[in-house]
Protein backbone atom coordinates (compact mmCIF):
# COMPACT_ATOMS: atom_id res chain seq x y z
CA UNK A 1 0.00 0.00 0.00
CA UNK A 2 0.99 3.55 -0.96
CA UNK A 3 -0.19 6.41 1.25
CA UNK A 4 0.02 9.92 1.03
CA UNK A 5 -0.34 12.20 4.24
CA UNK A 6 -1.03 15.97 3.55
CA UNK A 7 -0.35 17.99 6.42
CA UNK A 8 -2.53 21.15 6.48
CA UNK A 9 -3.37 22.66 9.62
CA UNK A 10 -1.32 26.07 8.57
CA UNK A 11 -2.97 29.11 9.78
CA UNK A 12 -1.38 31.27 7.51
CA UNK A 13 -0.02 33.97 10.00
CA UNK A 14 2.86 34.83 8.04
CA UNK A 15 0.60 35.65 5.21
CA UNK A 16 -0.77 38.07 7.56
CA UNK A 17 -4.44 36.41 6.45
CA UNK A 18 -7.47 36.08 8.63
CA UNK A 19 -8.28 32.75 6.52
CA UNK A 20 -6.15 29.63 6.45
CA UNK A 21 -3.75 29.56 3.43
CA UNK A 22 -4.77 26.00 2.75
CA UNK A 23 -8.81 27.86 2.10
CA UNK A 24 -7.20 30.58 0.07
CA UNK A 25 -8.69 30.55 -3.37
CA UNK A 26 -6.83 29.57 -6.38
CA UNK A 27 -8.50 29.31 -9.95
CA UNK A 28 -12.06 29.62 -7.57
CA UNK A 29 -11.12 26.59 -5.24
CA UNK A 30 -9.42 26.88 -2.59
CA UNK A 31 -5.39 25.44 -2.33
CA UNK A 32 -6.47 22.50 -1.05
CA UNK A 33 -8.66 21.08 -3.54
CA UNK A 34 -5.92 21.43 -6.18
CA UNK A 35 -3.80 19.55 -3.82
CA UNK A 36 -5.56 16.93 -2.81
CA UNK A 37 -6.72 16.76 -6.68
CA UNK A 38 -3.26 15.79 -7.51
CA UNK A 39 -2.79 12.73 -5.03
CA UNK A 40 -6.63 11.70 -5.21
CA UNK A 41 -6.08 11.28 -9.13
CA UNK A 42 -2.47 10.00 -8.72
CA UNK A 43 -2.81 5.56 -9.84
CA UNK A 44 -0.16 5.27 -7.34
CA UNK A 45 -1.54 6.84 -4.14
CA UNK A 46 -4.17 4.04 -2.49
CA UNK A 47 -4.95 5.97 0.75
CA UNK A 48 -4.62 9.39 2.04
CA UNK A 49 -4.72 10.72 5.09
CA UNK A 50 -5.56 14.83 5.55
CA UNK A 51 -4.48 15.87 9.02
CA UNK A 52 -6.58 19.15 9.83
CA UNK A 53 -7.06 20.65 12.93
CA UNK A 54 -10.37 19.25 14.41
CA UNK A 55 -12.05 22.53 14.07
CA UNK A 56 -11.73 22.43 10.36
CA UNK A 57 -12.82 18.61 9.09
CA UNK A 58 -16.40 19.94 8.84
CA UNK A 59 -15.05 22.80 6.66
CA UNK A 60 -13.31 20.26 4.86
CA UNK A 61 -16.31 17.91 4.64
CA UNK A 62 -18.20 20.96 3.22
CA UNK A 63 -15.96 21.40 0.54
CA UNK A 64 -17.04 22.11 -3.19
CA UNK A 65 -15.75 18.81 -4.86
CA UNK A 66 -15.84 15.26 -5.04
CA UNK A 67 -12.74 13.10 -4.56
CA UNK A 68 -12.59 9.43 -5.87
CA UNK A 69 -10.67 8.13 -3.13
CA UNK A 70 -11.59 8.43 0.04
CA UNK A 71 -9.80 10.72 2.61
CA UNK A 72 -9.90 10.34 6.29
CA UNK A 73 -8.78 12.81 8.64
CA UNK A 74 -6.51 13.08 11.11
CA UNK A 75 -6.35 15.45 13.94
CA UNK A 76 -3.28 18.37 13.49
CA UNK A 77 -1.02 18.71 16.33
CA UNK A 78 0.83 21.43 17.77
CA UNK A 79 3.89 21.49 15.68
CA UNK A 80 4.40 19.89 12.29
CA UNK A 81 5.79 16.58 13.46
CA UNK A 82 3.23 15.91 15.36
CA UNK A 83 0.76 16.27 13.09
CA UNK A 84 3.07 13.96 10.53
CA UNK A 85 3.05 11.69 13.61
CA UNK A 86 -0.92 11.76 13.53
CA UNK A 87 -1.20 11.19 9.95
CA UNK A 88 1.25 8.22 10.26
CA UNK A 89 -0.75 6.48 12.99
CA UNK A 90 -4.20 7.46 11.12
CA UNK A 91 -2.57 5.43 7.96
CA UNK A 92 -1.41 2.16 10.43
CA UNK A 93 -4.58 1.82 11.61
CA UNK A 94 -6.17 1.62 8.02
CA UNK A 95 -3.28 -0.80 6.63
CA UNK A 96 0.58 -1.19 6.76
CA UNK A 97 1.65 0.67 3.90
CA UNK A 98 5.06 0.19 2.34
CA UNK A 99 5.49 3.84 0.88
CA UNK A 100 4.29 7.20 2.41
CA UNK A 101 4.36 10.51 0.98
CA UNK A 102 4.12 13.65 3.42
CA UNK A 103 3.48 16.59 1.27
CA UNK A 104 1.83 20.01 2.77
CA UNK A 105 -2.19 20.87 1.50
CA UNK A 106 -0.72 24.48 0.77
CA UNK A 107 1.81 23.68 -1.85
CA UNK A 108 -0.73 22.60 -4.72
CA UNK A 109 1.83 22.76 -7.87
CA UNK A 110 3.16 19.04 -6.72
CA UNK A 111 2.12 17.21 -10.15
CA UNK A 112 1.54 13.32 -10.45
CA UNK A 113 4.84 12.81 -12.75
CA UNK A 114 6.22 14.15 -9.19
CA UNK A 115 4.22 11.54 -7.31
CA UNK A 116 5.46 9.00 -9.90
CA UNK A 117 9.10 9.93 -10.26
CA UNK A 118 8.97 9.67 -6.37
CA UNK A 119 7.78 6.10 -6.62
CA UNK A 120 10.36 5.59 -9.13
CA UNK A 121 13.03 6.20 -7.21
CA UNK A 122 11.73 4.46 -4.21
CA UNK A 123 11.49 1.13 -6.59
CA UNK A 124 15.24 1.55 -7.04
CA UNK A 125 16.75 3.26 -4.11
CA UNK A 126 14.86 2.76 -1.26
CA UNK A 127 13.74 5.52 -0.10
CA UNK A 128 13.39 9.40 -1.64
CA UNK A 129 12.81 12.95 -1.35
CA UNK A 130 11.09 14.74 -3.51
CA UNK A 131 12.02 18.71 -3.93
CA UNK A 132 13.53 21.24 -6.16
CA UNK A 133 16.59 23.59 -7.10
CA UNK A 134 15.62 26.88 -4.91
CA UNK A 135 15.39 30.34 -7.08
CA UNK A 136 16.54 32.13 -3.54
CA UNK A 137 20.60 33.24 -3.17
CA UNK A 138 21.97 31.38 0.02
CA UNK A 139 24.13 32.60 2.01
CA UNK A 140 26.56 31.07 4.66
CA UNK A 141 26.55 33.58 7.96
CA UNK A 142 30.29 33.62 10.01
CA UNK A 143 30.21 33.76 14.24
CA UNK A 144 30.61 37.98 12.61
CA UNK A 145 27.23 37.57 11.17
CA UNK A 146 28.81 38.58 7.71
CA UNK A 147 28.20 36.62 4.61
CA UNK A 148 31.00 34.21 4.22
CA UNK A 149 29.88 31.92 1.74
CA UNK A 150 27.45 31.97 -1.87
CA UNK A 151 26.23 28.32 -2.00
CA UNK A 152 25.46 27.00 -5.29
CA UNK A 153 21.87 26.75 -6.22
CA UNK A 154 22.56 23.44 -8.32
CA UNK A 155 23.73 21.61 -5.25
CA UNK A 156 20.82 22.35 -3.12
CA UNK A 157 17.15 21.06 -2.71
CA UNK A 158 14.62 22.22 -0.81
Amino acid sequence: MVGAIIVSGGRGRRMGSEIPKQYLKLDGQPVLIHTLRVFDEADGIDTIVLVLAKEEWEAFRNLPYKFRKTIHLAEGGVERQDSVRNGLDKLAEIGKPEIVFVHDGARPLITKEIITDGLDCYQAHGDCACGVVPKDTIKVRGADGYAVKTLDRKELFA
